[in-house]
């Protein structure tokens, strides 16, 4: 009689625990079209546009979202499709309690033609009006993968206007950011958050295109108290030219502040030549640094020196072959202030070690002489050259 009892209250159990699991899925399934509807409704508001979701995946162990074909629109033009974005909940620490969120976007695309649309500002959230208030601490890991930002600049007076017959052609600058990879992480939001970018980025205007490798990495830091984005230490990688970063924006008050430092004492220590050059075995020093700030308006003052450069080339560019060495140094003081100025731009090149095709339309064999000599500086618009020698 014991035994059956045993057998009964085994069975009892097991029947209780699986009413529990089917209960836990059942809400899980109910509560996805209400989360896909949220998604939709509050941020369609948030964006003053519309956003759409394909469909919504609730998991419980561990707890997490997963989003697929998110679409969106507004933001004054811009477009974004998210094939994939799934995120996921863990408890950090019990006590006291902290969270650990980790965020994935896989393959996103973002449009935009600037200048942007004007869109409905949005209205202030109950929260925001009454003041911050303090939150659950929490940590996060934020992932972007293979993702691609467009954004293409119409010189026309108003967006979307209809230019006059007989009108000359607006001028059209595409930015594609391609491969885009970006880790993001930090310890909570007044930590100091890391950031780790990736990318391939192509201009194009016109007959010039211009593709380069761009890499991101350092930390930074976000001041509620003071409204202020700080960049604590960040390098630039812009093709294999390295800009240390420094700076800061104070987004309510409109400031900004931020200082790039370029220090390459030698480019054959390097790993790899710079991808601005053309591939060769190089030599020399590249330095520069440059202030770009906002009081009232726009000011840039910066300073480039490329001291004693040396290539060996043999490698074609833009259908033009190059065979040889040449050498160049330059130097150049500019600034920006409402226009541009540049107080002194001095630069010399010999190419007579280098030989030259360009089809079959030029041709200069190593040995024969050629550089320049150029010694100049512009204000207003005004040229001034001090020294012109070719």
């Amino acid at each position: 009689m014991a035994t059956k009892r045993k057998g009964f209250l085994l069975w009892l159990f097991l029947f209780f625990v699986l009413l529990a699991g089917l209960a836990v899925f059942l809400a899980v399934n109910m509560a996805e079209p209400k989360i896909k509807a949220l998604v939709e409704t509050h941020g369609s508001q948030a964006i003053g546009g519309t956003v759409r979701v394909g469909s919504v995946k609730v998991s419980y162990s561990p707890l997490g979202l997963a989003f697929n074909g998110i679409q969106a629109s507004g933001l004054g033009g811009v477009q974004a499709k998210l094939p994939k974005v799934s995120s996921t909940l863990r408890i950090k620490s019990l006590n006291p309690p902290a969270l650990h969120i980790v965020l994935i976007v896989d393959e996103p695309v973002i449009s935009a033609e600037l200048p942007l649309r004007e869109s409905p500002a949005a209205k202030p959230t109950a929260r925001e009006s009454e003041g911050s208030s303090r939150s659950l601490p929490f940590s996060f890991d934020i992932a972007v993968n293979k993702g691609t930002i467009e954004v293409t600049h119409v010189a026309t007076a108003q967006p979307g206007a209809t230019p006059a017959p007989g009108s000359a052609p607006a001028a059209v600058t595409k930015l594609a950011l391609t491969g885009l990879g970006v880790k993001l992480a930090a310890a909570g939001l007044a930590e100091p958050i890391t950031l780790a970018l990736q990318t391939n980025a192509a201009i194009e205007r016109d007959t010039l295109k211009l593709s380069y490798p761009v890499g991101v990495a350092g930390q930074f830091q976000i001041e509620n108290a003071t409204q202020t984005f700080k960049v604590l230490k960040s390098t630039i990688d812009l093709g294999g030219i390295n800009f240390s970063t420094t700076g800061f924006t104070r987004w309510k008050a409109d400031q900004h502040e931020y200082r790039l430092v370029t220090n390459i004492p030698e480019l054959k220590n390097l790993k790899a030549p710079p991808k601005l050059l053309p591939p060769g075995q190089w030599s020399g020093a590249i330095l520069s640094s440059i202030k770009i700030a906002k009081e009232d308006r726009w000011t840039v003052q910066g300073n480039a020196n490329i001291k004693s450069l040396q290539g060996q080339l043999d490698t074609v560019v833009q259908q033009a072959a190059l065979k040889g060495t040449l050498t160049a140094s330059a130097s150049a003081e500019f600034a920006y202030d409402n226009e541009l100025t540049v107080k002194s731009l001095k630069a010399q090149t010999d190419l007579k070690a280098l030989g030259i095709a360009y089809k079959d339309l030029f041709r200069k064999p190593a040995g024969t002489p050629l550089g320049f000599n150029v010694d100049a500086s512009m204000a207003k618009d005004l040229l001034e050259l001090k020294t012109a020698e070719f």
